[in-house]
């Protein structure tokens, strides 16, 4: 085995050793872990709620976009079957 990797590979595992050893237990803030009827939980649910918002209407703006452009690609394509008379 090359001696390069080898290296590699301790330092990796050495790496990956040290990172589970040197950490603490992550505890629940004081929204999930606390009164649901607190303001900082009310907070965080509206807030919630805003970006929600925010990610609904930019996704209908793109599903409206895609729409427009769809029914514009369609009537183009009419038009270039059914080019209209030249009446004189």
């Amino acid at each position: 085995m090359n001696p390069r990797l080898l290296q590699k590979l301790i330092f990796s595992f050495t790496l990956i050793g040290y990172s589970f050893l040197g950490t603490t237990p992550a505890y629940a803030c004081a929204v999930c872990f606390g009164d649901p009827d607190s303001p900082m939980s009310k907070g965080a649910l509206m807030g919630v709620i805003v970006m929600l918002g925010i990610i609904g209407s930019v996704l209908m703006g793109i599903a409206g976009t895609t729409m427009f452009w769809m029914h514009r690609a369609n009537r183009l394509t009419f038009q270039q079957k059914n080019p209209p008379s030249a009446s004189l």
